[in-house]
């Protein structure tokens, strides 16, 4: 697990997170599962890499960072790898908040 990383982006400028040395990102892994909530500024997703690692990543903005709508610029983030069985747990416990991404090409196999 890593401990609390700072991140400061530019406008548009993608989020990396690293885990054990290995950078991911959005472009890098699918969104499995997700919930915030915005008005605390903070974001949990479960993402998939597409060796079928999962990993646990929970994003906390700083201080009125999210005003436009445009993602989160400034904060901290904590990451981990999660075995399937958690990730699963998960997704199936935020589905009753909120509905979760839909899987791309319709699995997650």
């Amino acid at each position: 697990m890593t401990g609390r990383v700072r991140f400061d982006l530019e406008p548009l400028a993608p989020f990396v997170f690293e885990v054990g040395g290995e950078a991911f990102s959005y472009s890098t892994c699918y969104v499995f599962a997700e919930i915030a909530d915005r008005s605390a500024g903070t974001d949990d997703t479960v993402f998939k890499a597409r060796d079928g690692r999962f990993f646990h990543v929970v994003i906390t903005a700083d201080e009125g960072d999210n005003a436009d709508g445009l993602g989160v610029h400034h904060g901290w983030y904590t990451a981990n790898q999660i075995d399937a069985e958690r990730a699963v747990k998960l997704r199936e416990s935020w589905a009753v908040l909120r509905p979760q991404p839909a899987a791309p090409g319709g699995s997650f196999a």
